[in-house]
């Protein structure tokens, strides 16, 4: 009984945390920009979930977070959704299988799932949507975010483990 309070506990305190920062996201309140770029802090929240949860419980976080950024995307897309679902499964299997759970793993996973993110994305935007970016914008502008998004695992990666050990 006890090990199901604590892991609803932790399943509301990460829900609360996705939509927090999502609202402060969206809002406009939450400005960490710095020039153009700016970071997405929800990225690195799934991969530490991810990383101290597991594939599935990642993948649920990432299809949450994935979600609610569509709903301010223009037009019917499911990018995000489905992008951010397989960065928490992947995330998940690598930090059960792979590697290990200290911050160096998951600096490493948070700098690989910000490159995947950000090419996904450029590669959509570029060959399937057709915006004529070019390689100019992915070296100025996808390259910093990628750095700016990964050094945010380290909050979210103590606070996760915190949130384990509870």
């Amino acid at each position: 009984m006890k090990k199901n309070k604590k892991r609803f506990t932790v399943t509301y305190v990460n829900i609360l945390l996705i939509l927090l920062l999502y609202i402060l996201r969206a809002s406009g309140l939450l400005l960490l920009k710095i020039g153009d770029i700016s970071p997405i802090l929800l990225l690195p929240l799934v991969v530490s979930i991810s990383l101290f949860f597991g594939e599935w419980n990642g993948a649920a976080a990432g299809f949450l977070v994935g979600l609610l950024m569509d709903t301010t995307t223009l037009g019917s897309s499911v990018f995000s959704c489905l992008c951010f679902m397989l960065i928490g499964l992947t995330c998940g299997v690598a930090a059960n299988f792979y590697l290990n759970k200290n911050i160096k793993s998951a600096l490493a996973l948070s700098v690989c799932a910000s490159f995947a993110y950000y090419l996904f994305k450029f590669l959509f935007l570029s060959i399937i949507a057709g915006t004529g970016i070019d390689g100019q914008y992915f070296a100025s502008f996808v390259l910093p975010s990628i750095a700016y998004t990964s050094i945010f695992i380290i909050p979210f990666y103590f606070l996760q483990k915190k949130l384990k050990e509870l």
